[in-house]
């Protein structure tokens, strides 16, 4: 009987394993989808027959747990989560779903697999407590350090190629083109999240969005305290009439300024940091080192 439970649970680990690798190879999944179509076409066979097996048996059951999560969410919760996702670039393609889905299979995943070795490798049952509670704590962490990580990385990038992409704005200004022209410039030439956002930016514009709104959620989306200082100055300067090419000089600038002044802070935090490794490592082994002969000729002269 108790064969029978383990192999279950094992064949239960084994296929929210198999939905969480799906979930995140998702994109290449999709580009397989698109290829097998086109060999479809040129076929000329029957359609369903010739889908993955992901997509034709896996991938309705995990939409509709993905589905199933979404729903027992709650709001308060749904919004947080979207707002974080959104933070990091929306790293999971169906957003909350995929990320609630995730955290749920990491929950009962991690703790179910880490009880079935320890019951494989006969581990003593007074540490099944401990290593319960560590592999709980794994568990939640793991999703929450992967996604806060994606949005620092983020906010870095973003924050780095902002005096960057500054400069070429305000080089395509002063060159006679609009504001909504010279960001589309951005968007041709430079890549990255910035540009990415400039280009979604400029789409809603067009699409009938106030150009206001369109950037002030643009900007709060990144949480990047440089970006919402030029967005707001930018919004500024449309409403009270003031001219774009000086704004735009101004706050390509400060961006400079303030990357040079993040720059010799860092310079001045490394010593302090080098400190740890000093003392914990280099320190001991250069007295060793030195004091070490001295110590074992003091110890055979007080032993004669």
């Amino acid at each position: 009987m108790l064969f029978y439970v383990l192999l279950s649970i094992f064949a239960a680990l084994l296929c929210i394993i198999y939905i969480i690798i799906c979930q995140l190879t998702k994109e290449r999944m999709a580009i397989a989808e698109r290829l097998e179509d086109i060999q479809n076409k040129e076929n000329n066979g029957p359609e369903e027959l010739n889908l993955p097996f992901y997509t034709r048996a896996i991938k309705p059951i995990v939409d509709k747990l993905e589905k199933a999560i979404g729903r027992i969410t709650p709001v308060g919760m749904k919004k947080s989560i979207e707002h974080k996702l959104h933070m990091a670039g929306d790293p999971f393609k169906n957003g909350i779903s995929s990320w609630v889905a995730l955290r749920t299979s990491c929950f009962f995943g991690i703790p179910g697999l880490t009880f079935l070795f320890l019951f494989a490798f006969q581990v003593s049952a007074e540490y099944w407590f401990l290593i319960g509670i560590i592999s709980l704590l794994l568990a939640m962490l793991i999703p929450q350090t992967f996604l806060r990580q994606k949005i620092e990385a983020r906010q870095r990038e973003i924050q780095k190629t902002l005096p960057d992409v500054l400069d070429l704005v305000t080089v395509s200004v002063e060159a006679g083109l609009s504001f909504d022209a010279a960001l589309g410039k951005v968007g041709e030439k430079m890549p990255g999240q910035l540009a990415k956002l400039f280009n979604r930016a400029l789409q809603e514009i067009k699409m009938g969005r106030s150009r206001r709104d369109a950037f002030k959620e643009m900007a709060e989306e990144t949480g990047v305290a440089d970006l919402i200082a030029f967005i707001s100055a930018i919004i500024q300067a449309d409403q009270l009439g003031v001219s774009i090419a000086n704004v735009l000089r101004i706050q390509s600038q400060q961006m400079r300024d303030k990357r040079r002044q993040r720059v010799q802070e860092n310079a001045m935090k490394a010593p302090v940091k080098i400190l740890i490794p000093l003392v914990v490592f280099i320190f001991p082994t250069i007295f060793i080192i030195l004091l070490g002969p001295a110590i074992l000729m003091i110890m055979e002269v007080f032993s004669l």
